[in-house]
């Protein structure tokens, strides 16, 4: 995966030096959707927390068309939690129950259409990316332990992590502030496949964010 990255970074490095209008930009927002869990030929879908989610665009304009746009982009969900209250026996334990916090880390290639004439003050873009994605998930579990009558609260910890690759689509609006500043929203989805746990889930979430954008 970093050979990709390092790649991908140097071909577009290459393009910042043909194409002249480049962009930054920073972005903040949530993200929305619970995944579905597939285990042992069952199905069921997590019902998890809003989470928040915090990135990074880097975008050149005019690349071979006047409006298409391609960049770079870097995502980080997270603090989006399921938690489920359980009462199962397992020999003399009592599971109570169990909360999963898993973190996402995409690295995307996008594209998007986008309106980029001279003197407009409002900019619409919709299009997609392709790229990798990192899911972390830690998971606790709480419950009692019966020892000689005598019961006993116990916590144990595990975590897994999974590499796989992620597609998003988006569409969004950006408003200039002044000739080098501007801000914007937007709007996407997000879906991934990870093997967590020995179990398969699947991430298609919504994300939206405010953008701030600086023009060079």
């Amino acid at each position: 995966m970093k050979q990709i990255i390092s790649a991908l970074v140097l071909a577009f490095s290459l393009c910042q030096v043909v194409f002249a209008d480049s962009r930054a930009e920073f972005q903040v927002g949530f993200v929305e959707g619970d995944p579905e869990l597939s285990f042992a030929g069952v199905s069921e879908d997590l019902d998890v927390d809003t989470g928040i989610n915090l990135g990074g665009n880097f975008w050149w304009d005019g690349v071979g068309s006047p409006n298409l746009s391609v960049g770079l982009s870097y995502n980080r969900t997270s603090e989006a939690d399921f938690n489920v209250a359980l009462n199962a026996q397992f020999l003399n334990a009592t599971i109570q129950g169990i909360t999963i916090e898993h973190d996402i880390d995409t690295f995307m290639v996008n594209a998007v259409f986008r309106d980029n004439s001279k003197r407009k003050k409002m900019r619409p873009y919709v299009g997609g990316g392709i790229g990798m994605a990192k899911t972390d998930a830690d998971a606790t579990i709480t419950g009692t332990i019966t020892i000689n009558g005598q019961n006993f609260a116990v916590v144990g910890t595990s975590n897994d992590d999974d590499t796989s690759l992620a597609f998003q689509f988006m569409g969004g609006v950006d408003f200039e502030v002044s000739e080098n500043v501007y801000v914007g929203a937007n709007l996407g989805y997000f879906m991934t496949e990870a093997d967590l746990f020995g179990a398969e889930v699947d991430f298609d979430t919504l994300r939206g964010n405010l953008v701030l954008g600086v023009t060079f």
